[in-house]
């Protein structure tokens, strides 16, 4: 990589960011490849879609991968440990002295989600494929990397001889399962992880492969079931049809209470947030840098048209504003089975994303309100299964962490970061905002264009994650020098 002679909010000099950029691909090729491959055939799935995970090893046979691998990086003064509390998957812990006092945490997952869709000829959830700059296999970008690029980020600074600050590395393997435990985590390596002026979390997006993509908000989410019953046995359609209301159509009036089906909105005053007036200024020049780059990914058919035509109010209902999502669906047989009858009832598995600093709980609560009040024609209407997690809203950055972000990716992409609100929901980050309201927080990943972290063909784009690990040491260089957070 070219690295510019001048880069503005970098102090550290080009030679030394190149240098950093050559050990960190080396790393790579040397290692973390090879690694990450194995990490693949691991089907260590997520504890809450695997009822076996305390028994079947597969967390253990991931840890006897990592754990060697971290300490055949020979990282000065590194201390690993696997924190294991009753009932709860393990946390790996790396602690990693510095040349300052001042603390970075850094964190990632192990978990997986499971195999899913059936994946394209030629690819195997849990055989890793490599094709040209892309790794395929499950887990691989989301997140199985991270450890390895945060490591790989600390060994090429010390073998630069470069300062750095004290990090502390937290793994853990309940991700993918709503971060199950990581409070309790959170409270019993409280000693360990101290009270760090920067948080490091590199499990999130890029909309491109270009540039530095930054995370500055989430979305939170409600979840529950919608059970509408209106016979205790299904009726011929021919003489129920017009005398009996269909439960789908009492659930489509029940949905109605919360979001228009023409626009897609949800409009309950209830469910809606200020957006910040810095938000909807990062949509903006988002949508000025990259027309179509929120509805353009996406795997569409022929001719489907967007919500809206307007690229800033889209990027906003992604990221700021309330979406609602029927995710699963009980009650109706498969086409193949199907009878002329009525069906006794129709139960309907809700998602219903939320703003970043909207309270999860009192939105949930709402829903459930509004659900099951006055049901439609005397129906049965009951809502079970309810689960909420808060979004997380990124503190404001002081000028010289912005301007060390943007140098970053000057010097590795050649052009300045971005910053997005993503639609998601990763609880994680509202427990570690909570943890440490102190903190700065950048917040990135690799989960860019088509990289499908939960859905078939998943793959890690290499060359996207080296320069990742290069911006990160850089940044981890720059706070160990003072002044930045």
């Amino acid at each position: 990589m070219m690295i510019p002679s001048a880069i503005p909010g970098l102090r550290l000099p080009p030679p030394q960011i190149e240098a950093i950029g050559k050990t960190t691909d080396r790393i790579w090729d040397a290692t973390i490849v090879d690694a990450l491959k194995r990490y693949v055939t691991i089907p260590n799935v997520s504890r809450i879609s695997n009822p076996l995970w305390d028994t079947d090893g597969k967390i253990e046979e991931v840890l006897a991968l990592v754990r060697p691998w971290i300490e055949d990086q020979n990282v000065t003064g590194a201390t690993i440990r696997v924190e294991k509390l009753p009932g709860l998957t393990p946390v790996l812990l790396v602690e990693i002295p510095g040349t300052t006092d001042e603390t970075v945490l850094m964190y990632g997952h192990l978990d997986k989600q499971p195999a899913l869709e059936k994946w394209r000829e030629g690819l195997d959830p849990w055989k890793p494929t490599l094709e040209g700059e892309k790794l395929y296999g499950r887990g691989v970008a989301d997140d199985g990397y991270a450890v390895f690029s945060s490591i790989a980020a600390v060994k090429a600074l010390q073998e630069q001889g470069i300062p750095h600050p004290r990090i502390v590395i937290m793994i853990e393997f309940a991700e993918e399962s709503g971060s199950i435990g990581l409070a309790d985590y959170m409270k019993h390596c409280a000693a360990a992880i101290g009270s760090p002026k920067l948080v490091i979390c590199l499990d999130s997006g890029a909309k491109d492969y270009e540039r530095l993509w930054l995370t500055t908000s989430l979305r939170g989410v409600a979840m529950a079931n919608l059970k509408v019953q209106v016979l205790r046995e299904g009726t011929h359609s021919g003489s129920g049809g017009g005398v009996i209301h269909d439960p789908s159509d009492i659930t489509e009036m029940l949905l109605a209470r919360l979001r228009d089906v023409t626009t897609g909105l949800v409009y309950p005053p209830e469910l809606r947030v200020e957006i910040p007036e810095g938000r909807t200024r990062e949509a903006t020049a988002m949508a000025s840098l990259m027309p179509g780059a929120i509805f353009e990914p996406f795997s569409k058919v022929p001719g489907l048209q967007p919500t809206t035509d307007d690229e800033v109010a889209l990027i906003l209902r992604q990221s700021w504003q309330a979406s609602l999502t029927r995710i699963g669906i009980e009650g109706l047989p498969p086409i193949g089975s199907a009878s002329p009858l009525i069906h006794p009832g129709l139960e309907t598995r809700l998602s219903m994303r939320l703003p970043p600093t909207l309270p999860a709980s009192p939105a949930l609560d709402f829903i459930v309100s509004e659900l099951t009040r006055e049901p439609p024609y005397g129906a049965a209407v009951t809502v079970s299964g309810t689960r909420a997690s808060d979004g997380w809203n990124s503190p404001a950055h002081p000028e010289a962490l912005s301007a060390l972000i943007n140098g970053v990716s000057t010097a590795y992409w050649g052009q300045g970061s971005v910053a997005m609100g993503e639609g998601v929901t990763i609880p994680f980050m509202g427990m570690l905002g909570a943890a440490f309201p102190a903190a700065q927080f950048l917040i990135a990943g690799v989960l860019g264009p088509h990289s499908n972290a939960h859905g078939p063909n998943e793959f890690l784009h290499i060359p996207y994650a080296k320069r990742l690990t290069a911006a990160v040491a850089a940044i981890l260089a720059e706070v160990g020098l003072g002044g930045i957070v």
